[in-house]
């Protein structure tokens, strides 16, 4: 299963202070069970998927900008002086309000996620017993524009293909009655569903385990947690192929 902590959305910071950042951190760390859309506080890096930006700081705009990259559209959330009009989308005032941050970033994940799966180009099954992997490769897949189906168990993936096709299937290999090795070499003996790409999530990818899934017939693994990075070149590598 994948361990946390679970990163549905993440979070970087452009201009913001260290007391500020820490106020973010508290404040989505209590709201992570709770909240619609969960939120975890992440470093800086090239990887996130919401920005903070103070846009009355040029050193902070301008890092912000090398981050996204010219050809990239992430969103931003603008702070301001409290009471001050500007013409941004979402902002949040300083100092900073707990309510109004959870709403602004509730609206602005809400509006994200409509858009996204607004027009589903492709189908994927998840098989795993674990509801934390469940609903974090579902956020994952909406954003990609892929419309997701769940399993909690081998028997009940198995049924689930035999109904439809699905552009690609993740299967955990430790699951409660049959394993993720069955499944998959249940799927590829299937004449309609052996095309069909399979990614095995493990915990533990040794070259023991490797080979025990190119025997079952498995197309590649992801190793637990899965990071957003992998998720997504996976997606890009097998479903390039169904496009």
């Amino acid at each position: 299963m994948l361990r946390s902590p679970v990163r549905p959305l993440s979070f970087a910071t452009f201009g913001v202070t260290r007391l500020e950042i820490a106020f973010l951190e508290r404040l989505f760390a209590a709201r992570i069970h709770n909240a619609r859309h969960c939120i975890a506080a992440h470093p800086a890096t090239s990887a996130w998927d919401i920005a903070f930006v103070d846009v009355r700081n040029p050193q902070a705009i301008a890092a912000w900008k090398a981050s996204v990259g010219a050809a990239e559209k992430r969103p931003a959330i603008a702070i301001i002086p409290r009471n001050k009009r500007v013409r941004y989308a979402y902002t949040i005032g300083r100092p900073f309000n707990a309510a109004e941050i959870v709403v602004t970033m509730e609206r602005l994940a809400a509006a994200k996620l409509e858009t996204v799966t607004q027009t589903p180009r492709h189908c994927a099954l998840v098989v795993d017993d674990s509801r934390v992997v469940r609903k974090q490769l579902e956020y994952e897949l909406q954003t990609s524009s892929i419309s997701p189906t769940f399993a909690d168990c081998g028997a009940t993936a198995l049924k689930l293909v035999q109904k439809r096709d699905y552009d690609i299937v993740f299967l955990d290999v430790v699951m409660p009655g049959m394993s993720g090795y069955d499944v998959c070499r249940s799927i590829k003996r299937n004449d309609a569903s052996r095309e069909t790409p399979v990614v095995m999530l493990t915990s533990n990818a040794s070259p023991i385990d490797k080979i025990r899934g190119r025997l079952s017939g498995c197309d590649t693994y992801l190793t637990k947690p899965v990071t957003k990075q992998a998720f997504h070149a996976t997606i890009s590598r097998y479903l390039s192929r169904a496009a």
